[in-house]
């Protein structure tokens, strides 16, 4: 499989894979201080997500080489995640301005 391009990866564009199968290119959500172009594979009721990271962590590779292939089944589990993180962040951002309250 090859490295979705940037331009595809903000797009959303549809990526054509071997054996008629076809997958999404988008942007996997920073980890380690990089960003990481992807392709999302439906795969019954779950996808395998083929994630190009820029750093090693928190990526180790199988063969050493990208992608690294993972499978997700839980999409509204990243949302309560992502929602968990910028609360904690927000308040974590005004308790060290002078807030009073911790985290």
């Amino acid at each position: 499989m090859r490295e979705p391009t940037h331009e595809e990866c903000a797009a959303h564009a549809r990526i054509a894979l071997d054996g008629g199968k076809e997958g999404v290119a988008c942007w996997y959500p920073q980890m380690g201080g990089y960003g990481a172009r992807a392709v999302i594979v439906p795969d019954a009721g779950c996808a395998d997500v083929y994630v190009w990271h820029d750093g090693e962590f928190p990526f180790a590779f199988d063969d050493g080489r990208p992608p690294a292939e993972l499978h997700h089944c839980n999409g509204a589990q990243f949302v309560a995640f992502g929602e968990l993180l910028m609360t904690i962040t927000d308040e974590a951002t005004r308790w060290s301005s002078g807030g009073t309250e911790s985290p």
